[in-house]
């Protein structure tokens, strides 16, 4: 077995120990700054030291996903890409393709998790999965869950408003016949007057 000794210094130390102890999986600069209590120049460089050695990787400038101890010295950690979305936006529920495959409508497994939002947001890639931001006036921004997983909540659209959605734009569906497939599928579950209102 080939081990490795990772150092950690106080500061990193703190930070993580800080934020694991928060409970939290995705931390922001503001965060880090508030446990550090320290100067701008000093969290960058702490950050920047924890990312070269494998502790935390960068979603996107100025937010971060903790590598848990528990992921082991390799730091190999990968967190449910759902999760991630209410770190990154406020307003949004995660719709289209990747609803359908969530509520077992198509046997596709999109390798984009669709994000509806009010919000503009360039797209982003982080890992092996790719975001897609689809902006939505507000008039269209309904008819999503609040899902519960053992490591997190997440917003979803419902199984009507994935088939409204997907039918109103099936570029981010696979094509209409998708949604139609979707519809046929999850013919038991769906309300109808929901969907027809």
């Amino acid at each position: 077995m080939i081990t490795q000794n990772i150092k950690l210094g106080a500061n990193e130390l703190k930070l993580l120990f800080t934020i694991e102890e928060e409970n939290k999986s995705v931390f922001s600069i503001t965060d880090a700054r508030r446990v550090m209590k320290t100067s701008a120049p000093s969290v960058w460089n702490v950050i920047y030291r924890l990312k070269k050695k494998g502790r935390i990787e960068e979603i996107e400038k100025g937010k971060y996903l903790l590598i848990p101890a528990r992921a082991g010295y390799e730091g190999s950690w990968s967190e449910v890409p759902y999760l991630l979305v209410p770190h990154i936006i406020s307003a949004y529920y995660i719709g289209f393709w990747t609803a359908l495959n969530y509520w077992s409508m198509t046997e596709q497994v999109p390798n984009v998790v669709f994000v509806a939002t009010t919000q503009r947001k360039k797209d982003l890639e982080f890992g092996d999965t790719r975001y897609e931001f689809v902006t939505l006036t507000k008039k269209r921004f309904f008819g999503y869950v609040e899902e519960n997983t053992a490591r997190g909540t997440f917003n979803i659209s419902s199984r009507e408003k994935t088939i409204i959605d997907c039918m109103l734009f099936p570029k981010y569906c696979g094509g209409l016949d998708e949604a139609v497939k979707g519809i046929w599928k999850a013919r038991d579950e769906l309300d109808f007057v929901k969907l027809l209102e």
